[in-house]
């Protein structure tokens, strides 16, 4: 059995935050693929004074998706609010944080609580994407 597993017998919730600002062509997408995640999660979409359609996407989806929350802000107040304010609300035992741009799929959420489950003291894991090789990833000057 391998640790998602595991971790889903011992009923963790994992609390998954979203913070998103402008992201209408990819944030249905992303909380999609994080509801497919197979573990016990609730989801938490915080839109910062998003000016496209992420308002109304959020709100569908929020009569629609099992265990998504959604919360909104009608001006941008920068994405360390977003977070604070889907931390203020999360219910789980692990909190993690995803991206609704698609730079990161929400697979990789899989590797992240693996490595949680190997280090049982670590109070936090991240991922870096300067460890690897990433298209995606911002050049340095």
């Amino acid at each position: 059995m391998n640790q998602t597993n595991q971790m889903n017998q011992n009923n963790r919730l994992v609390s998954i935050i979203i913070p998103v600002y402008n992201e209408d062509k990819t944030v249905a997408e992303v909380i999609a693929g994080v509801n497919r995640l197979p573990f016990a999660k609730e989801v938490i979409a915080v839109n910062d004074g998003s000016t496209d359609g992420t308002a109304a996407i959020l709100a569908r989806l929020e009569g629609e998706v099992e265990n998504f929350k959604a919360i909104s802000s009608p001006v941008n107040r920068g994405k360390g609010w977003a977070i604070k304010q889907g931390i203020a609300v999360s219910r789980g035992e692990v909190l993690v944080i995803q991206d609704a741009d698609r730079e990161y799929p929400p697979k990789n959420i899989l590797v992240l609580l693996e490595e949680l489950e190997r280090n049982h003291g670590a109070a936090a894991v991240f991922g870096s994407r300067a460890l690897r090789k990433n298209p995606k990833s911002y050049h340095r000057y």
